[in-house]
């Protein structure tokens, strides 16, 4: 993960509103990583670098049930005007896979690189926005 990454991260977790759950997924998800201990985490002199596709994956994974669901995730929070940033590609991303195998097929489809055609785009743009 690149310094740029880390700040990046840093500046969400500080810095924005404290009432979205965005961050605190985030969070948590940099915390299990950095505790599963990956193979692909390295440690250089006081650093532990971690491949940010690590953080995206666990962070679709907390991210995805509240999306599906429609849960409104700040104070004011419009469902229908999508005041989230990325709400209108994850949820594209969660009514394709809805009746579908939800999240757990998702996951695999994405982990495995098999996404289907119709949705690939889609999750790249997504992933590429948050």
């Amino acid at each position: 993960m690149t310094f740029e990454t880390l700040k990046k991260i840093n500046q969400i977790i500080e810095r924005d509103s404290k009432d979205t759950t965005y961050k605190f997924a985030l969070l948590r998800a940099t915390i299990e990583v950095i505790q599963e201990k990956s193979p692909y985490q390295k440690d250089k002199a006081d650093r532990i670098i971690l491949p940010t596709g690590l953080l995206i994956l666990k962070w679709l994974e907390y991210y995805y049930p509240i999306i599906e669901k429609e849960l409104p995730q700040r104070n004011g929070d419009n469902l229908d005007s999508f005041t989230l940033s990325f709400r209108a590609l994850f949820k594209e991303v969660t009514d394709f896979y809805s009746g579908k195998g939800g999240l757990s097929v998702f996951y695999s489809e994405l982990v495995k690189g098999n996404l289907p055609n119709e949705i690939e785009e889609t999750v790249f743009q997504f992933c590429k926005k948050k």
